[in-house]
């Protein structure tokens, strides 16, 4: 389907995104364990990524705060998905809008598309952004997913309820292979040449339905 904007799909739109660069080497001096959260949130406040970001796909003004760094951090994250968190300003700029799920209470959630480069590594990156009944609009949690295994990826789909089955309509997952398609590559090279489509180790991804039943309030 074209988009209303300039007559692109959300694929052509996608395509032409240029990849933030990532790395999550900083991200390792953080530690785990007891107050890992707090450490991640005083380490985001350093770098001023908290705050409001325009999206110029929809032309909307996007918060990014702490409850959405907790989000991205309770749908499991490792050290590539935390070291996002301090590019999410980017994110939100690139991000292409793919579509809008209704949620309990009027409230939304948005699913967007961006790209990343990660430790020299291609990455798709889809992220939700939860819009309340009363407008505000919140970055609210990613999953990212090596280009490479993007063939298999909705195999390896979980949520916290352990019920998300691989053709869930809502997944996000799903719904970024909809709109994008399974070949999302830059690279010429076939999907089908892959040897090894497993996502990497290092790299753990969450999804949830995206009308799962939490009650979803803020300010």
């Amino acid at each position: 389907m074209k988009s209303k904007n300039n007559g692109q799909t959300p694929k052509e739109k996608f395509d032409a995104v240029e990849p933030i660069v990532v790395n999550s080497g900083e991200v390792r001096t953080l530690g785990h364990g007891n107050g890992f959260v707090k450490r991640v949130l005083d380490w985001l406040a350093k770098k001023s990524v908290l705050g409001d970001y325009h999206n110029a796909d929809k032309d909307w003004e996007i918060a990014m705060d702490g409850s959405g760094v907790r989000s991205v951090l309770s749908h499991g994250a490792g050290e590539g998905k935390v070291a996002l968190l301090e590019h999410a300003p980017g994110l939100i700029r690139s991000g292409i809008f793919l579509e809008t799920t209704p949620l309990a209470n009027n409230n939304k959630s948005h699913i967007f598309a961006a790209k990343a480069n990660l430790d020299g590594k291609p990455y798709v990156v889809g992220f939700v952004v939860r819009e309340t009944n009363k407008g505000k609009r919140y970055y609210d949690h990613t999953i990212i997913v090596e280009e490479e295994g993007w063939a298999d990826s909705w195999s390896r789909e979980t949520d916290t309820a352990g019920a998300n089955p691989p053709n869930n309509p809502t997944s996000v997952i799903n719904i970024l292979k909809k709109h994008l398609g399974s070949d999302l590559s830059a690279n010429p090279k076939s999907l089908g040449d892959v040897t090894d489509s497993r996502i990497s180790n290092k790299i753990l991804y969450a999804d949830e339905k995206v009308n799962s039943k939490e009650n979803f309030l803020r300010g």
